[in-house]
């Protein structure tokens, strides 16, 4: 991609959820989750990549598996995307609240929803409190 663009350019290695859920309510163990993605994440890195996106995750047991794994084999800075339902929790039922707390300083959060998540309905004033501090951590929104 660098030598096609002709100029610098960042080139993001991209990780999405195994898509079989982690157990106890899915079928992969938390540690198979994490070597599956060390070994994903060990690629990218040594193919190349600036950065690395955490892509479309809608469970916050799987991203921190993720997160982890990206820690353990590069040093690359990481974009933890979530996916949220228009009732502002992930598909896995994780709160903003509980998504930032878990993932702040670890990487720069981004949320996916159809709807901006702060206009999202129906939302009770503490979960439009809590999707507005998500809002003002270090973000990265995609409308």
């Amino acid at each position: 991609a660098r030598d096609l663009c002709g100029q610098h350019v960042w080139i993001a290695g991209a990780v999405g959820p195994l898509g079989r859920g982690l157990a106890p309510m899915g079928h992969i163990a938390p540690s198979r989750a994490r070597a599956v993605f060390q070994e994903q994440i060990a690629a990218l890195a040594t193919a190349g990549a600036d950065l690395l996106i955490l892509e479309t995750f809608g469970d916050l047991r799987e991203m921190t598996e993720a997160v982890l794994a990206a820690r353990s084999v590069c040093a690359l800075s990481i974009i933890a995307q979530m996916a949220f339902n228009e009732d502002g929790r992930t598909l896995a039922g994780d709160s903003p609240q509980d998504v930032v707390s878990t993932l702040e300083g670890e990487a720069v959060l981004d949320e996916m929803i159809g709807k901006g998540l702060i206009e999202a309905a129906p939302v009770d004033d503490k979960t439009r409190r809590d999707l507005e501090r998500f809002a003002r951590a270090k973000t990265a929104v995609k409308p």
